[in-house]
Formats: structure tokens, C-alpha cells, sequence
């Protein structure tokens, strides 16, 4: 959340939102993707620029390859559960399956990862 949150604060400013990194926070975190753009265009008072998701997956998943690290001690864990376990994220596929490379934790959740692209109504 800190990288996705520091990435959206940076965009929502190239759109011409102004808000603090902490106002960012408290108003976006939990969202949908599209609930964060009907959010942004309600505060805009107009729809994003056009290129705003593309933009917005190139400079997350940028940052992600670059940034993200796993949780210290998670591949430990994962490596002695005895029970069955996967991924269900409100993010889309293709974001968990970015953050998931990024560290090195995709493979270990081939076939076991559950999105808010599945679903009817994500949270």
C-alpha cells in the first residue's frame, strides 16, 4: 500500500488533483480501481486524461519491479504451512500478479490466486 499510495498521489497530481500523501491515504485506500477514478473524476469535477489507468499500471508495476520486497520472514512461513493457502486480493490480476514477481513469490501461488477481476462486486 505504501508504493501504490506514493504512485497514485504522484498521478493524481499529473491529473491536476492536489492532495497531500496522507490525504491520499485516507481517501483511496480499500478502493477498486474504478472506484478510486469515480472518486478522482468526482473531485476533479471531470473524467481522468484518457491514458490514466495505462499510466497508472506502467508507473505501479515500474515501481513495483523496482521497489517491492517481500514481507520479511513470509517465505519462511509459506515454506512450512501444512495446509492449503492463496492469494485473494481486492487488486486486479494483473497487479497481484506484478507484485507477486516483483517478489519472487509467484510461483509459490501458481494456480491459487484469487482477484477482484473474478468477482461480481469486489469489496
Amino acid at each position: 500500500e505504501p508504493l501504490a499510495n506514493r504512485v497514485l498521489h504522484r498521478l493524481l497530481e499529473s491529473a491536476g488533483l492536489r492532495l497531500t500523501l496522507e490525504e491520499v491515504m485516507r481517501a483511496y485506500i480499500g478502493r477498486t480501481r474504478q472506484g478510486c477514478i469515480d472518486l478522482t473524476e468526482e473531485k476533479l469535477g471531470r473524467p481522468v486524461p484518457a491514458t490514466f489507468v495505462a499510466d497508472w499500471n506502467a508507473l505501479l508495476f515500474e515501481t513495483f519491479r523496482g521497489e517491492l520486497q517481500p514481507v520479511p520472514g513470509i517465505v519462511d512461513l509459506l515454506a512450512r504451512l501444512s495446509v492449503p493457502h492463496c492469494v485473494a486480493s481486492n487488486s486486479s490480476a494483473d497487479r497481484v500478479r506484478v507484485a507477486l514477481g516483483a517478489t519472487g513469490l509467484l510461483e509459490r501461488f501458481e494456480g491459487r490466486v484469487f482477484t477482484a477481476d473474478e468477482v461480481d462486486r469486489p469489496k
